[in-house]
């Protein structure tokens, strides 16, 4: 009778209070949740049975389990094999989403040279003669340094044209972070044309068909900030005397002037990562919604 009622006690006790002990490895939890978690993302012996590495006879505790040599063996070949699979599908991954990058950036590009009303008044390179560099700009460059000289003068570019309602030859998506693009003459064919055509007023019809959007790339940067230091330079020397401090003598005056040569000359733009970082500030300052929709062209030439 008593045996029949401990029977009947444990029978009920396992009814109302699950097994809370992992299988795997024989470790006891305070609840079957725990235990529940630990078998998904925690036991280090249920991946080794589950992948036939490791023979299951009533569990083992982890930190005394013994492998054979043949096991080792067997477990360094699977995972050697499987590294190699994760390798080859990652890199099938980092192709397709580059696949489907490029395909993105043309279609924007399309998208932009196709319609007339992303057409601004003005090319990259002829924005860049126009903008105003002032006095102030090119003390920002003896003050701070190059690079915050250069990126003050195109962001008060972009605010003028923003408040002269006039498009500027630069834009970007939220689409494409950090990417830019840039209604880009293309000075190279433009010349070619020119030279073997001699009507009268070809140049600047040549220059509206050669004119088009492109993807700007740090190289195409660089030439921007080549562009503004020429102006700088310029401004410079015809105004040498006006960034030099005032009352100074002959020799400290001859100093500084030898100081803001050295600043006013300086290609730090060139270096670093100054590109990357302009880049991000500008796309910050002008990125909108994409009016294309990508997704259905990449779709239509996969």
């Amino acid at each position: 009778m008593d045996s029949f009622q401990h029977q009947d006690h444990l029978s009920h006790n396992e009814t109302n209070f699950p097994s809370t002990v992992c299988n795997y490895c024989n470790k006891m939890f305070s609840s079957s949740k725990k235990l529940q978690e630990h078998t998904k993302m925690r036991c280090k012996v249920k991946p080794l049975v589950d992948s036939g590495l490791l023979s299951f006879q009533g569990g083992s505790i982890p930190g005394k389990i013994r492998f054979s040599e043949t096991e080792k063996d067997n477990i360094i070949c699977k995972l050697l094999y499987d590294v190699a699979l994760l390798k080859m599908e990652l890199y099938k991954v980092n192709s397709n989403m580059n696949t489907i990058k490029r395909k993105q950036t043309l279609q924007i590009v399309k998208g932009l040279n196709n319609n007339p009303d992303f057409k601004p008044k003005y090319t990259i390179q002829k924005w860049l003669q126009m903008i105003p560099v002032s006095l102030s700009h090119v003390s920002h460059v003896f003050q701070k340094n190059m690079n915050e000289a250069i990126k003050q003068v195109l962001l008060d570019g972009l605010n003028m044209a923003e408040n002269s309602n006039i498009k500027p030859p630069i834009m970007g998506f939220h689409e494409k972070p950090n990417k830019l693009y840039v209604y880009y003459q293309d000075i190279d064919s433009n010349n070619n044309h020119h030279n073997s055509d001699n009507n009268k007023g070809s140049t600047k019809n040549t220059e509206q068909n050669n004119s088009k959007w492109v993807s700007c790339d740090y190289g195409m940067m660089r030439k921007w900030c080549s562009t503004l230091v020429t102006r700088f330079i310029q401004i410079f020397i015809d105004n040498e005397d006006y960034f030099l401090e005032p009352n100074l003598e002959d020799e400290t005056k001859q100093e500084q002037k030898i100081t803001n040569f050295n600043s006013i000359m300086s290609n730090s733009y060139k270096q670093g990562d100054f590109m990357e970082n302009l880049t991000e500030q500008l796309y910050n300052r002008i990125k909108q919604k994409s009016p294309f929709d990508e997704s259905r062209d990449v779709n239509d030439e996969n």
